[in-house]
Formats: C-alpha cells, structure tokens, sequence
C-alpha cells in the first residue's frame, strides 16, 4: 500500500470519527434540550395548581383544571385513592406512572400509556404546617413532538 493511500485513509478515518462526534453531541443537546423544555412546563403547571390549591388535614381542594390538551393531571390522595382528574385524561383512573406512588420528592418518569409516550412528573403535596404528605399529584405531556424531532434530526445527521 502506497504512502497516498494509507493518508488517505487515515484522513478518512478522521473525517467520520470527527463528523459522528459532532453529529452525536448535536443530538443529544438538542434532544435534552427538548426534553428540559417538557419538564419546565410540567414544573410550571405543577407550582400553579399548588398555589391555587388549599391543603389541609382533611385533604387537598384544586381549582377547576381547564388546562390545555397537552398536560394531563391527576390528583391521588395518601391511600392511593384518585381524587380528580383533568377532563383531557377521559377518565384514564389509572395513575400515570404507578411506580412514583410512593415517592417524596418530585419525580420525573417517562412512561408508555398505550402508544402514548409521556413524561410524568409526580410530586408530593404537603400541609403547609406541618408537612405531611397528603397525596400526590402526577402531571403528564405528550414526548411525540420530541420523538419526532428526534428521528428527523437523526436522519438528517
């Protein structure tokens, strides 16, 4: 093998190693990029109904949840009894992610429901005196935006 063809390729190899390490570091900034937008707005709506609730010994009391068709919310109570749901759920009655029942701290899951892919957050609500748990609320958005974004962006690359 000549000197000009072992350069050559080498210069290939370089080529396409430099080229997948960019074309992989753009997707996955874009690709978290995306998903942090997601939970942003889940937080977002979840510190809303929690202002605009009233917690107290006897439960927790939310205002009418006229939210928009991409965030879904269900409110579970400390005994895993669901309390109310957003009317865009259509009585789902099943949590959005069975596994963060139990949780403490708020948490982030994806979860497939059907061929839906959501991201669900769950979060604790407390009494504000004496911070005990009295239930959960789960709030749910769609990834499909995401997914599609992330196959065209892996095709295009």
């Amino acid at each position: 093998m000549t000197l000009r063809v072992r350069l050559t390729i080498w210069y290939m190899v370089v080529v396409t190693a430099v080229l997948v390490l960019f074309g992989s570091v753009v997707y996955l900034f874009v690709s978290q990029s995306l998903v942090d937008q997601v939970q942003s707005t889940l937080l977002q709506t979840a510190d809303d109904l929690l202002r605009a609730s009233r917690r107290n010994v006897r439960g927790i009391t939310l205002p009418p949840l006229d939210l928009t068709a991409n965030v879904y919310v269900q409110v579970w109570d400390a005994r895993g009894n669901l309390l109310v749901e957003s009317a865009n759920l259509m009585s789902l009655g099943d949590p959005l992610d069975s596994s963060a029942l139990g949780v403490i701290v708020p948490t982030y899951e994806e979860v497939m429901i059907g061929p839906a892919h959501l991201l669900v957050l769950t979060v604790p609500v407390v009494s504000p005196p004496s911070s005990e748990i009295l239930g959960l609320l789960q709030l749910a958005s769609p990834l499909e935006t995401v997914d599609h974004v992330r196959r065209m962006l892996l095709f295009v690359l």
